[in-house]
């Protein structure tokens, strides 16, 4: 049997190499990945819960569905960066700058391309065979959505063909994810259902997960699960399908051979490399001779090698007075000058040193943000080299500047904010009381009051005269004295039935006390759903039934 031209790697193999590329990509590269995609998922929740249970949603359904695709967008784009961060470690190269015009159609070819996954990626999924092609065309047209083709048609149709190369290689990658997936998604969920009962069990903070029982697994849970899955594991996910794209397109390019080639060769060793590339690798040009001899040349290559010395002193001298170094030094005995000054010199040099010490601190923290944002968005590599490499640019004197006004303002408004806030809280010694409920809404629950103000506010109605809204006071009393209990969880969708058979199932030995509530649940009912006026022995009766319940939920 003829041996095929070229061998797909191992699935393991692939696996252990995003992992190890993912260990090689900087912290900005992953920051710049959640910086897409937390905005998207927190929207997604939102937009989740807010349409499934506001009765209002309707009326703006349509603003919040555009803001959440506007977010998708931003994601796929983050993503798009993300990846083309990984290749720039494969191929050993220099982040490319990230201009207006390139962004702008990379948000292009990404909304119209990775829109249709939302109707093809399930319809490929209940047909199961298609799948994993499917699957690996969206994830390859993420790595290669920039690779500066001139039409997304050729752009699609290269991902095509990358998602077509070793399909055993791929099933067996997303047979992986997804168990991995399964894995993740159960100890993250034991893991949101249990802490709540944790913090309950060892520091007494008790939380509304833990008084919600069972109710607390609801499709939110599910949904906030299934998101957090999702940022776990998807970051390996794209790592991989970056080495899938790179061999891929290393088929026709040999890219992965110049790669490896110049991972043998140490620092030291680069101009063997360059030889060696110049000789194997780049087609030889005739026309191009002198630019290649004047890349190599002599003094060029003894200027780029050559140090100063006073800099390489100060610098070894530099490093040899950290405190790593010098702590094992003996402590050496400091004559004072005469005792001019005394105290007051030494804590005026003491208070001069610190301001240096800390002065430096702020500035390498500023010249780490500068390079870090220097990595993400990179200046463009001008055609003249001749200038000073050490020196400060234009650009960055004025960033820095940008951002020490941007400092000052925050700084100034978070005063202004405080001191107003300041201003505005109530001194200390006001008595606060939480403010009445409107009885009549549908839309008050028992726990918006203590019980004992419930009862307070019953009291002040009776004497109004006003017996329908008190009876009512007295029973979300009721309610809520049997939920501080932890007797009853109180919900808005519950009824007076639900909790007549909460209660039934939690005391149902003490059959005098179901019975009270029970009786009380039919005057309430009778009475505030039937619109009919309480009579005097009516309240007295609940009344009655009222204070032996809870007198009863007191033992």
């Amino acid at each position: 049997m003829k041996r095929p031209a070229s061998h797909p790697r191992g699935a393991i193999e692939l696996l252990e190499e995003a992992v190890h590329l993912l260990r090689r990509g900087s912290l900005g590269s992953l920051a710049c990945y959640y910086i897409g995609s937390l905005p998207f998922f927190m929207g997604l929740l939102y937009f989740w819960a807010d349409m499934s249970r506001n009765g209002q949603a309707e009326k703006y359904n349509t603003l919040a569905s555009l803001g959440l695709a506007l977010l998708f967008v931003w994601m796929k784009c983050l993503h798009t960066v993300f990846t083309d961060q990984l290749k720039n470690k494969l191929y050993h190269l220099k982040p490319s700058p990230w201009s207006i015009s390139r962004l702008i159609r990379v948000a292009v070819m990404q909304t119209i391309v990775q829109a249709t996954g939302f109707l093809l990626l399930p319809v490929a999924l209940v047909i199961a065979i298609p799948f994993a092609w499917v699957y690996a065309f969206y994830q390859s047209f993420t790595v290669l959505g920039d690779s500066g083709s001139s039409s997304i048609q050729e752009t699609c149709g290269v991902t095509w063909r990358q998602a077509q190369l070793w399909p055993g290689q791929n099933h067996i990658l997303i047979s992986v994810f997804a168990l991995s997936g399964l894995v993740v998604f159960l100890n993250l969920g034991v893991t949101l259902y249990m802490l709540p009962h944790l913090l309950k069990s060892l520091f007494d903070i008790d939380t509304v997960f833990v008084r919600s029982g069972v109710y607390v697994l609801n499709t939110t849970f599910l949904a906030v699960n299934i998101s957090l899955t999702y940022l776990c594991l998807d970051p390996l996910v794209k790592a991989t399908y970056v080495l899938r794209c790179f061999y891929g397109v290393s088929r026709l390019t040999g890219d992965d051979l110049k790669t490896e080639l110049q991972d043998h060769f140490l620092p030291g060793k680069k101009l063997i490399a360059a030889l060696l590339l110049l000789i194997f690798v780049v087609p030889v040009n005739p026309a191009a001779g002198e630019e290649y001899q004047g890349t190599l040349s002599r003094d060029s290559f003894e200027s780029a090698t050559t140090i100063d010395p006073g800099q390489l002193q100060e610098s070894i001298e530099e490093v040899l007075q950290q405190k790593h170094y010098t702590w094992r030094l003996p402590r050496q005995k400091v004559e004072r000058q005469g005792k001019q000054g005394g105290l007051l010199r030494d804590i005026i040099s003491w208070l001069i040193n610190g301001v240096k010490y800390f002065g430096k601190k702020i500035g390498n923290l500023v010249k780490t943000i500068l390079e870090w944002i220097g990595k993400i968005f990179p200046k463009p590599v001008h055609a003249d080299r001749r200038s000073d490499p050490g020196g400060t640019s234009k650009t960055e004197l004025l960033l820095g500047l940008l951002m020490l006004i941007l400092l000052t303002v925050i700084l100034y408004w978070g005063l202004k904010i405080w001191q107003q806030v300041k201003r505005e809280t109530q001194p200390i010694g006001v008595p606060t009381t939480p403010a009445l409920p409107d009885l009549e809404s549908e839309e008050i629950k028992a726990d918006d009051l203590k019980a004992n103000n419930w009862l307070k506010h019953a009291a002040e109605l009776l004497r109004q005269q006003s017996f329908r809204l008190a009876l009512r006071a007295l029973y979300f009393a009721i309610l809520a004295h049997l939920a501080e209990q932890e007797i009853i969880i109180i919900a808005k969708y519950k009824s007076n039935h639900e909790y007549r058979t909460e209660l039934n199932r939690r005391l149902h030995e003490h059959t005098e006390l179901v019975g009270c509530f029970d009786e009380n649940v039919k005057i309430i009912d009778r009475v505030w759903y039937g619109m009919y006026e309480p009579t005097a022995e009516e309240i007295e009766y609940f009344t009655t039934n009222q204070e032996r319940i809870m007198r009863f939920a007191w033992k």
